[in-house]
Parts: C-alpha cells; sequence; structure tokens
C-alpha cells in the first residue's frame, strides 16, 4: 500500500499543476462557469449520476483574504452528539442521544459554560418502522445531528445580548440523510431549518467545520470548465481530477487565510436554498506555515452575503483553532461533552436491569450471542 501511495504522488503533482492552471485562467470567467453548470446539471438529469460542484459567487476564484482583525469580545458557543444505537441483543431495546455544548466567551475572563443533554428513546413509536421493523441507524444519527442544531438555538439566545455569537458544528451543515424514505427525510429537515431560522433570527452565526476535508467541489467545477462544450454523462463521470482533493488544490494557502467562496451546487442543496438557508464553503488554513491544515467551512447563504459576520466567523476560527493546535477547542470540547464512555454505557445498562427487575420483567439479560461474545472478552474461552 506505501508503495502504490508513493507511486501516485509525481502524477497527482502534475494533476495539481493542471487545476491550478485552471483555476487561475478562470478566475474571473462566472458567466462562463455557470454556463457550464448549467450544461453539466442537465447532462445528468433522469442518470444515476448527479453532477455535483461548487459554483462561483463574486469573489475570484483564485483568490486569497489575509486574516481579520479578532474582536475585543465575541462567544463562541459549539455542540457535539454521539448515540447508541439500537440492539437486540442487549437487555432492553432502546437508543440514546447525548449532546454537549460550550460557550467560550472571548475578551473576558470567565470560565466556559458546558453542559450536556441525553435524551432516551424506548417506546415502540421510537423504536419501530411502520412495517414493525427495527430503525436503522441512520434514523438515530439524524435525531442526534438535529439535536445538536437544536442545543445551539436553545442557547444561542442567552449569550446574544453579550454580543456577537458564532455556533459551530463538527461536519457537514447539511443532513445526511440518504437512507432515510421521502417522508424521514422532510420531518427531520423541517425540523433542522427551524432550528437554523431561530439561529438567524436572534443574530447568531452558524458554521460546519470539516477537519481534513476530502471533497473535490472546485476540482468538479474546474474539470467542466476545462471541458468546454464535451458535457455529456460520459464526460462528467470520467473526471481526472477525481483522484484530488479541495485541500489539496489550495494547499499552498498562506496559515490563516481562507479562499473565496463558493457555492455547493447538488440536488440536497435546493431544498435549503428554497427556505433561505444555500450552503455556501470555503476552504480556510488554520495551520501554520510549517504544518498547513485546510479546513472546510460550511455557513449558509445569509452568513456568505454579510461580511460583518464572515469576517468574525474567520477572526474566531482562527482564535480557536490557536489555542488546540489547528483543531477548533470549543469543537474539541464540545466531543468530549457529548462522547460516552465506556463506563457510563455500562452504568446504564446496570441501572436499566435495576429499574427492570424492580418492575417486575424477570427476563432481564442479553442474548446467547451477546453472552459469548461478553466471555470471550472476560477471560479469551467460554
Amino acid at each position: 500500500m506505501a508503495r502504490a501511495v508513493a507511486g501516485k504522488s509525481s502524477e497527482k503533482d502534475e494533476l495539481l499543476a493542471t487545476a491550478r492552471e485552471l483555476l487561475h485562467a478562470h478566475a474571473t470567467d462566472f458567466d462562463f462557469l455557470h454556463g457550464q453548470i448549467t450544461a453539466a446539471e442537465k447532462a445528468s438529469e433522469g442518470v444515476r449520476f448527479n453532477w455535483l460542484g461548487g459554483a462561483p459567487v463574486s469573489e475570484p476564484l483564485d483568490a486569497t483574504f489575509a486574516p481579520p482583525p479578532i474582536p475585543d469580545r465575541a462567544t463562541v458557543i459549539a455542540s457535539d452528539g454521539s448515540q447508541i444505537h439500537p440492539d437486540r441483543h442487549a437487555i432492553a431495546l432502546y437508543f440514546l442521544v447525548n449532546v454537549g455544548i460550550i460557550a467560550y466567551r472571548h475578551g473576558t475572563k470567565t470560565t466556559p459554560d458546558v453542559h450536556s443533554a441525553a435524551e432516551l428513546f424506548f417506546e415502540d413509536g421510537d423504536l419501530l418502522t411502520e412495517q414493525g421493523l427495527l430503525i436503522s441507524g441512520s434514523i438515530v444519527n439524524a435525531k442526534r445531528d438535529v439535536a445538536e442544531v437544536g442545543i445551539l438555538a436553545q442557547f444561542a439566545p442567552a449569550y446574544v445580548a453579550d454580543g456577537t455569537v458564532i455556533a459551530l458544528i463538527d461536519g457537514q451543515l447539511t443532513l445526511h440523510m440518504m437512507e432515510l424514505s421521502g417522508k424521514e427525510q422532510e420531518q427531520y429537515r423541517q425540523s433542522y431549518l427551524t432550528h437554523l431560522e431561530t439561529l438567524r433570527a436572534h443574530g447568531a452565526t452558524i458554521a460546519a467545520y470539516i477537519d481534513r476535508p476530502r471533497s473535490g467541489f472546485v476540482l468538479s467545477l474546474l474539470h467542466i470548465a476545462n471541458l468546454g462544450e464535451n458535457i455529456t454523462e460520459y464526460t462528467l463521470r470520467h473526471n481526472p481530477f477525481i483522484r484530488l482533493t479541495d485541500a489539496q488544490l489550495f494547499g499552498d494557502l498562506p496559515a490563516g487565510h481562507r479562499t473565496a467562496i463558493f457555492r455547493q451546487r447538488s440536488k440536497n442543496n435546493a431544498d435549503y436554498a428554497k427556505a433561505g438557508h444555500a450552503v455556501h464553503f470555503f476552504y480556510l488554513n488554520t495551520g501554520s506555515p510549517d504544518a498547513p491544515n485546510i479546513a472546510r467551512v460550511e455557513i449558509p447563504e445569509w452568513v456568505a452575503t454579510n461580511s460583518d459576520r464572515l469576517n468574525t466567523l474567520h477572526a474566531m476560527l482562527l482564535q480557536q483553532a490557536a489555542i488546540s493546535g489547528g483543531y477548533p477547542y470549543v469543537l474539541a470540547r464540545a466531543h468530549e461533552l457529548a462522547i460516552i464512555p465506556p463506563q457510563e454505557r455500562e452504568a446504564l445498562e446496570t441501572m436499566l436491569a435495576v429499574s427492570l427487575r424492580k418492575a417486575g420483567v424477570r427476563d432481564v439479560g442479553v442474548s446467547r450471542k451477546q453472552a459469548s461474545k461478553d466471555a470471550l472478552r472476560g477471560d479469551g474461552r467460554l
């Protein structure tokens, strides 16, 4: 594997050089690029392949923006979630979602506020589908993702009175729900959009932070720019830049700088756009000159078009990253608050077993399969 990876290095360098040439050549060809995007989306209509990429907004594709001044005062809140999925081999069917949140008040000597909220789901309506089947892990994950933004919407108003509020989540700004039914997707999307609207209404800035991103949205744009009029399903599928990432494309971004803002073009983003929260993104180098770290930051349209919000977000992300070596401090702490360590899960199982017995449930125990696994973990033999 190491030899194969090393062997591809020179080939990637050549592709990156080509991609950067295209980036500079089409830096301000906005009309041409939007025409290419329209052609790509039309060519992929009605087929299993959907073109996914980035679109220019108003800044040149190859533009870079230096770190803005850090505000004297600002509050940065962040949330993260974890879960216990339903397990038919456990002593009972349930699932749990735990969300942690931290509020860091920059410019004060106040200790950060921390909070976590756990919710236990055990009713049949929570656990079973309309066909009586056990729900998938995707539903639990969707509930967790909605809860992460929900707790930000709940806590943000309390800090807005003190000034600027930046609300951060880890990962994408959109929900990942491909495995859910259309009805389920609509249900969770509406809850999620309501929370985004609450944050906007209270003047908080929401952003999603993605460390070591693997996406190639801008590279997809450069690919179709290079196709000219030869845009077909076949040429869209055969993208020579598919082995590269946008993070590599912007690997020479100076420390602390951000790239231009792009709008995400995808079918999933259309629903967010209708609600006024179209997803935009930029890349940011939160590392140092010797050790760059290119992250992708996703923001809704109402943040992307507001220079004051954007500059404050840029500055505070760098301030937070400087605390903990390149990754925002508040996101790292939120993860610590959200994670469910093994000993806490064992304590929950013990409490549940005791409560079941007190409630008169006689058959309290794990499945034979789980008991065998537990025995093997304990002393290595049955």
